[in-house]
This record gives C-alpha cells, sequence and structure tokens, in this order.
C-alpha cells in the first residue's frame, strides 16, 4: 500500500488539529475547575488528552464521564449509573461540559429546594 503525500499531509493537519483542541482544553481545565461545587464532583485531569468527571453522593460515585477534548468523544462509565443528558455544541469544548453540568446542577438544587 502506498501512502500518498496528499494522505500524509491531511494526517499531519489532523493531528495539528487535536494537538491544539488538546492544549486549549489545558488552559481551561484550570479555569473551570471551580464552577462546579466540589461536594458534589470531582472534575480531574488524567493526561492532556483525558479528563473525567465524577458526580458524587456523600463521597460515592454516581457516574462518571470521560472526556476527551481532542478527538471530541465522551464515554461514560457503564459501572455507574448514566449521567445526564447534555446539549452541547459541536466541537465542543470542556468548559461547555462543565458550564452544561453547572446549569443542570443549579435547576437540581432549585427542584430540591422546593
Amino acid at each position: 500500500m502506498t501512502v500518498t503525500q496528499e494522505q500524509i499531509d491531511d494526517w499531519n493537519a489532523a493531528r495539528k488539529r487535536r494537538q491544539e483542541r488538546a492544549g486549549q482544553a489545558d488552559e481551561e481545565f484550570r479555569r473551570v475547575t471551580d464552577l462546579l461545587p466540589a461536594a458534589r464532583y470531582a472534575v480531574r485531569r488524567h493526561t492532556i488528552y483525558h479528563y473525567s468527571i465524577n458526580r458524587l453522593d456523600h463521597g460515592k460515585i454516581l457516574w462518571r464521564m470521560n472526556l476527551y477534548p481532542s478527538t471530541g468523544k465522551i464515554w461514560c462509565d457503564p459501572n455507574f449509573d448514566d449521567p445526564p443528558e447534555l446539549s452541547l455544541p459541536r466541537p465542543w469544548r470542556l468548559e461547555d461540559v462543565v458550564a452544561e453540568l453547572a446549569k443542570l446542577d443549579a435547576r437540581e438544587n432549585d427542584n430540591d429546594k422546593r
């Protein structure tokens, strides 16, 4: 199988986009960790390519969402409950996910107060 220069250029361009998105997510991580209440959410950076958000209830993980901003993938851990459905733009950013969860959390708190 012969690889053409066009295929190599396409691969390099896609790799560069993934690296740029990963770098952007790394910068966003520093800004967004304080947007979700620490008592109910744990936001972790595993690598510059992989982040996770855990929903907590008295220290127990209710659901886990694994985020891969460089590829735009979200993987929900099947060992826990399903996380809420999020309305995200395409392509989404880490900041978009955290902002959507913060909105849902605020609505949940409003419902609990009633």
